[in-house]
């Protein structure tokens, strides 16, 4: 008999659980995530708050799948997918706390991914991305 769970893991960000993007433009990239074995679906969820109320203060969110996870090319470093699947645009103009959920369906059980996240607006967005996974022991 198949058993269902679920489970939630924060992204980090050099070991925090968020991170400044500054308003410049550049992408600022999260740590890696390791997909569970037994994972079949999985979602994330972002949350941005501006340090101001402008209205060109909008989070970028893309996530890029890493090349060689397990590092079975070792003399090379990583590598991942270039510019990264375009996941969402997160409105954080009013200054309020904002959060979406996007599924990842092109997500497999065992792909390493990180995020990376950019601004062009006028402030810094304060972010957080949790994971949620949808597993199935057997």
């Amino acid at each position: 008999m198949a058993t269902r769970s679920q489970a939630e893991t924060q992204i980090t960000w050099s070991a925090s659980d968020t991170n400044s993007v500054a308003a410049d433009g550049a992408f600022d990239y999260s740590d890696d995530f390791t997909f569970s074995g037994d994972m079949v679906l999985s979602e994330f969820t972002v949350e941005g708050n501006s340090v101001g109320t402008n209205a060109d203060d909008i989070l970028e969110v893309h996530y890029m799948r890493k090349k060689d996870p397990d590092n079975s090319n070792s003399g090379t470093a990583d590598t991942y997918d270039t510019a990264g699947t375009f996941s969402i645009s997160l409105d954080c103009s009013d200054g309020a706390d904002n959060q979406q959920t996007v599924s990842l369906p092109s997500a497999m059980a065992g792909d390493v991914i990180r995020f990376g996240c950019k601004t062009d607006g006028t402030a810094a967005i304060l972010v957080g991305i949790r994971i949620t996974e949808d597993k199935v022991a057997l």
